[in-house]
């Protein structure tokens, strides 16, 4: 039987309709609500769509478990078994145990530039592509592993090996689809040319002993924490560099010849045997070798200009001029000496008065400091006070080390270095001098300030100056209050300047 119509008493009691007998909405019939015997259905048959409205809509099996959970303005859940597995959120969907796709199936997950896969309770890895590169991305704590008994790094048409790793095997790394490293049970393996830039090194040693590098002008090699070289094959010596003592030579893994402090020494072997020779002959040319007297090597050298036309051997350095003998060196008197005529020394043919070397004389001496405007009222106490000094000529050649404690106070002005052992002579350029290290006040000087200074005609000091790094401004006095007043420091300076 089919109902009809309802009128305004409305229902009273349940509507039976019989299986694929329809309640039905709408001028045109559009929705239909209905049970064809196997299934039942909520039919949108017309125009439009079929709307489920309602601040929170929940769809449940028969047995009253969640199937669907939807809440307005607000997350959409997805159930199997009444077990939530997908759910949304303000950042997208979250799921809840696997994502699977059909075996054999065409299905993929596609996003856009910069979206990306996050895996980790703070996304700590990240999958995406930024419309330019790809990217697999660790940006959390822990390492980024990529795990596998054998891994595989090739090109996009996977035509060319790019890096290829062996689990109880090798590295290898290739370059074009050659390789060019690999790995192996006692180290690496390099299939080709190790290029380096300038100043880059290779480094050996755990303390990075050993440095092998070039600096854009030279070929160094580089021993560092008092590690020496060795040139050696598995038995024999060759040569040994000690870099804080000196140089060794060997033949047949004897030593031959040595590098010390004060000079060189070459070992000697039987007596008249051990010698340095010019000339390619033994009876021509210059000759120094030890000697054999009273029957032991007792340290004698023999200079030894041979000559087979006259009989014995005769060492003879002599200086002339003009025909004129002025200087001689002999064996036979066993000493050097300047004639009566001759003024002094002079070098590379110039023989100009002037330019002789008449003089020599070194020694030491102390420094003091005094400032331009105002003298100390406390002058600082020096604690290291050393000066050397070495004249040739007129020119000489000082170094002082000295340092200071802080008890420096009242000076004012620029700070200047006094008592150098000769005064620099009226007529000469002013001369520089360099630091060869400091240890001062950063904070006054600035880190990065190089000192210098000179030193004025008619003058006995030197005047310490400043170059302030990136400033413009050029070398400036260094003004006492950056140096001494309250402060301590120590510096090494070295200099030339020429007396009258």
């Amino acid at each position: 039987m089919a109902l009809t119509k309802i009128d305004d008493r409305g229902l009273k009691t349940p509507i039976d309709l019989l299986d694929s007998e329809k309640i039905r909405f709408g001028t045109g019939n559009d929705l239909e609500i209905y049970h064809d015997g196997s299934n039942s259905y909520i039919k949108d048959v017309g125009t439009g769509f079929l709307s489920i409205q309602g601040s929170e809509v929940l769809i449940r099996s028969d047995s009253d478990e969640k199937i669907i959970h939807g809440i307005a303005n607000g997350r959409v859940e997805l159930y199997y078994d009444n077990s939530k597995k997908l759910e949304t959120n303000s950042a997208g969907v979250a799921i809840t145990g696997e994502l699977g796709f059909d075996a054999g199936g065409t299905y993929q997950v596609k996003l856009s530039d910069n979206q990306k896969i996050r895996f980790g309770a703070s996304a700590d890895l990240q999958i995406y592509h930024d419309g330019s590169n790809s990217y697999i991305k660790d940006t959390g704590t822990g390492r980024l592993l990529i795990n596998g008994s054998g891994v595989r790094i090739n090109s996009a048409d996977n035509s060319e090996n790019m890096i290829h790793a062996e689990a109880d095997g090798p590295v290898e790394l290739y370059y074009d689809n050659s390789k060019k490293l690999n790995t192996h049970a006692s180290g690496i393996e390099i299939l080709g040319t190790l290029y380096m830039a300038d100043n880059k090194k290779i480094e050996l040693g755990n303390s990075q002993d050993f440095q092998i590098y070039h600096d854009g002008t030279h070929n160094i090699l580089l021993g560092v924490n008092g590690a020496d070289f060795q040139i050696k094959d598995a038995d024999h010596k060759s040569a040994i560099f000690d870099t804080s003592a000196g140089v060794e030579l060997f033949y047949d893994n004897n030593k031959k010849f040595e590098t010390t402090s004060t000079g060189a020494i070459l070992t000697s072997g039987a007596a008249n045997t051990t010698s340095v020779r010019f000339g390619n002959t033994a009876n021509r040319g210059l000759e120094i070798k030890t000697y054999q007297s009273a029957g032991n090597n007792d340290g004698g050298v023999i200079l030894n200009a041979a000559d087979t036309t006259t009989s014995g051997y005769h060492a003879v350095i002599a200086f002339q001029t003009g025909g004129e003998e002025k200087a001689r060196f002999e064996g036979q008197y066993d000493n050097f000496r300047l004639s009566n005529t001759c003024s002094g020394i002079t070098f590379n043919g110039d023989w100009a008065a002037q330019n002789r070397l008449n003089d020599y004389e070194e020694g030491s001496f102390t420094v003091g400091f005094w400032a331009s405007s105002t003298n100390f009222t406390t002058a600082p106490t020096l604690t290291t006070n050393n000066g050397r000094y070495t004249k040739i000529g007129n020119q000489v050649t000082f170094s002082v080390n000295v340092a200071w404690s802080n008890n420096a106070a009242g000076a004012a002005g620029n700070i200047y270095m006094s008592n150098l052992p000769f005064t620099q002579a009226s007529n000469s350029v002013y001369s520089g001098v360099y630091f060869g290290w400091w240890n001062l006040d950063a904070a006054a000087l600035g880190g990065d300030d190089t000192l210098t200074g000179y030193i004025n005609n008619n003058q006995s000091y030197v005047v310490l100056y400043e170059s302030k790094v990136g400033a413009g401004t050029g070398a400036i006095p260094v003004n006492v209050n950056n140096l001494m007043n309250g402060k301590a420091g120590d510096f090494q300076i070295n200099g030339t300047y020429y007396t009258s």
